[in-house]
């Protein structure tokens, strides 16, 4: 159980610390505005913010809204 819940903490905190390297070296604001498709800007879902999820509903690395 441990292994899990670390699993997820660690996922969550990598897409986070990712999330905000890509914006900033994109010069757009971190924390005004929620995040977004950068190919249609597309305001992106709840459960596609949530890393797991996002990869299983996903499967592939092109824009889901495009």
């Amino acid at each position: 159980m441990n292994y899990l819940l670390n699993f997820l903490l660690q996922s969550i905190l990598a897409s986070l610390i990712c999330c905000f390297a890509d914006r900033a070296i994109a010069k757009r604001p971190l924390f005004t505005k929620r995040s977004y498709c950068f190919h249609c800007t597309t305001q992106l879902n709840w459960y596609q913010l949530i890393p797991i999820f996002s990869i299983l509903s996903l499967l592939k690395v092109s824009c889901h809204f495009y």
